[in-house]
Parts: C-alpha cells; structure tokens; sequence
C-alpha cells in the first residue's frame, strides 16, 4: 500500500525506465528491475526528461543603449531544478527535498556553478 512513511526500496536516478502495474488514487504501483513497489505520480512522466549537458547558463541580454536593463534581476535563478543533481541550492535530491546547503554551489572549494543571475 503506498505510504509515505513506509520505508524506501531504492531510489532512481532521472530518467529511469518503470513499468506500471496499476494506481491508486496519485500513487503508482510500479516494477523497476524486478523490484516493485510505489511512486508518487509527480516523480513519473511520459516523456524522459531532458537532462542538461552544462550547468553554465546563457549569458542574460547586456543593457541596451537607452538604459534598459535585462530582464533577470539579480539573485534569480540562472534556470529550472533539476532532481538528482544537487549543483544548486534550489535543486532536488532524489527524495524531493531541496538539495539547500547540500549543494556545490554552498560549499565552499571544488566546483561553483553559476546558479544565480
């Protein structure tokens, strides 16, 4: 029966394959690798995701001759979480739970990716 209080089988990496079984209510009773169990359904679609080849964004538009500033203030997001990747403070661990301190960008040495404008 799904819970979430029951204990975790195993966590999946983005984009992996499940085979569903059936559903209840927004829960999915589903077969990955020969394991089953359930997943919610807003950690399940259709389509595979798209995963990001760079964690370095675009660059926002320079200020235009009138005085125009660009349209990204700064302190926003450079782009969208991404689960499974804790690159930015605002990215997803596998579980769901904001990625926060935990991530790259929060520590101090190693790498630092552009996560803000």
């Amino acid at each position: 029966m799904p819970d979430t209080g029951a204990r975790i089988i195993t966590t999946l990496p983005l984009g992996d394959l499940v085979q569903t079984n059936g559903q209840q209510g927004d829960w999915y009773n589903v077969t990955v690798s020969a394991r089953n169990g359930w997943i919610h359904g807003d950690y399940l679609s259709e389509a595979k995701p798209v995963e990001l080849t760079s964690t370095t964004p675009v660059a926002p538009a320079a200020a235009s001759d009138d005085g125009t500033v660009s349209e990204h203030a700064s302190g926003d997001p450079v782009r969208d979480a991404v689960v499974g990747r804790c690159d930015c403070p605002y990215d997803l661990m596998r579980n769901g739970r904001l990625c926060g301190g935990r991530s790259a960008y929060s520590k101090p040495g190693g790498r630092s990716p552009v996560c803000y404008w």
